[in-house]
């Protein structure tokens, strides 16, 4: 037998991780052309906007320009609400677009169970990542450009990619991320978990206050928003973190990246 005829027999080589994701990578562009396609112009318009907003010369000029750097404002709160859903919401739609024959394709791959299900963890994180860069970028730009001087309430609460909100907004978001991703990974689903998770977050409080333990809500409410290392505070003070919040969000961005590959290595729903 000839070596042509034996390597037609032969199962295709082992891409390394980032083959693997780069697969999945493409995989994702192609089931979701229009929803990535929408999300890359808006990493691109956002920061472009911030870049080309007019900057009155004069302080005449700022009641007539003013309502350019208004609407920009609004899309910048759409911005972080839409990137802020994507982190937790995103991780749905990167399960749920692998079809039978993509898997099939995907499992003749001589490759383990978890370099997959991370590969695809780690693809499906570039966007959330990106919409991040792009809001901490423009608000950025419009700092830098002098409009938190001319319009105060503006940018003072927008982070800085120079200072300590912009790590502690990715890791944050990384964290958003990642537990929805080990919710994917365990129970094929993240909406319906995430809704169970918050109705449980809402009965503690509900339940004690039927029971008259008002005093016990208060100190659980203190605790869940002063505590440094507390998760709510974190996602409270996303985009607004100092330097003592890196090493909190670092610690959870970890804590969930390990149960993220624990269960990438399982049998789960996905």
């Amino acid at each position: 037998m000839s070596d042509q005829t034996v390597s037609r027999h032969l199962p295709p080589p082992a891409p390394g991780f980032r083959g693997l994701v780069g697969i999945h990578a493409r995989l994702l562009v192609k089931d979701a052309q229009a929803g990535t396609a929408v999300l890359a112009v808006a990493c691109v318009a956002l920061p472009l906007a911030a870049l080309l907003t007019p900057f009155p010369s004069e302080p005449a000029d700022v009641a007539s320009a003013i309502s350019g750097p208004m609407r920009l404002q609004m899309l910048m709160s759409m911005m972080v609400m839409l990137t802020v859903g994507l982190a937790f919401l995103w991780p749905e739609a990167v399960w749920k677009g692998l079809g039978p024959g993509e898997r099939a394709v995907l499992d003749s791959f001589p490759v383990t169970r978890r370099n997959h299900r991370m590969a695809r963890v780690v693809a499906g994180g570039f966007l959330p990542l990106a919409l991040t860069t792009a809001y901490l970028g423009s608000a950025t730009i419009l700092r830098v450009r002098g409009w938190g001087d001319v319009m105060p309430g503006m940018t003072s609460a927008y982070p800085d990619l120079a200072g300590w909100s912009a790590p502690t907004a990715v890791l944050v978001l990384l964290t958003a991320y990642l537990l929805s991703s080990s919710l994917a990974l365990r129970f094929g689903k993240v909406f319906v978990p995430l809704l169970v998770i918050g109705t449980g977050v809402y009965l503690v409080p509900a339940s004690l206050l039927l029971a008259g333990k008002e005093e016990w809500i208060e100190a659980i409410a203190r605790s869940a928003v002063e505590w440094t290392w507390s998760p709510f505070r974190l996602f409270s003070i996303m985009f607004s973190g100092g330097p003592s919040d890196v090493l909190p969000a670092l610690f959870w961005m970890t804590a969930l990246a390990a149960l993220t590959i624990h269960l990438a290595g399982r049998h789960g729903k996905v």
